[in-house]
């Protein structure tokens, strides 16, 4: 068996160890220059030679988080992440290994998850085509919201973003009318 057959071999065995369920997948892929630390990023879909599925894997769409030296930023956590809307596809031969990333929401000691070997967290999302940052918001504590919008919420999404200091406004306790005791935004 050449070492070509025998990677592809071993690709096939990953994507039975990842794809049991893509959206929990975040791994570690090789960086350019050597010696920096490896990029991260979520699995969205494993990709076959010439998109025929009955080939072997030959790459990975991902969805990347951004270190904060990676986008300019400073922070004094070495394991807070950036989410990113951003995606790309990658060779397998760049994937290094399995890690962890969670909102800080779901976290429940940054403490211990940062004794937690290949753990990382964020809460914010950078765009890098505007240079922007938004707070990342789970849809389970949006409650300054109509009850229609709150169920359609809840319904498709886990996260919404949203600029940054909006995140206070939505999750405080509902307002409403005065008059007629229905929503009310202000």
């Amino acid at each position: 068996m050449s070492l070509r057959d025998n990677f592809y071999d071993h690709a096939a065995k990953l994507q039975g160890i990842y794809s049991t369920n893509l959206s929990l997948d975040h791994v570690y892929l090789v960086c350019e220059p050597p010696g920096e630390p490896y990029y991260l990023g979520r699995i969205m879909e494993f990709l076959h030679i010439k998109n025929d599925i009955k080939q072997p894997i030959d790459a990975l769409r991902l969805n990347w988080y951004y270190r904060p030296k990676e986008i300019g930023r400073k922070v004094n956590d070495t394991r807070q992440v950036f989410a990113s809307m951003h995606s790309d596809i990658s060779p397998l031969t760049a994937l290094r290994g399995r890690c962890e990333i969670k909102h800080k929401s779901e976290v429940e000691k940054l403490d211990e998850l940062r004794k937690t070997k290949d753990c990382f967290w964020y809460e914010k999302l950078y765009d890098r085509y505007i240079h922007r940052y938004y707070d990342v918001v789970p849809t389970s504590q949006v409650i300054n919201v109509p009850v229609e919008v709150k169920k359609v919420l809840d319904e498709r999404w886990k996260y919404i973003i949203v600029e940054p200091g909006r995140a206070k406004e939505l999750t405080s306790a509902v307002k409403s009318c005065k008059r007629c005791s229905k929503y009310c935004a202000r």
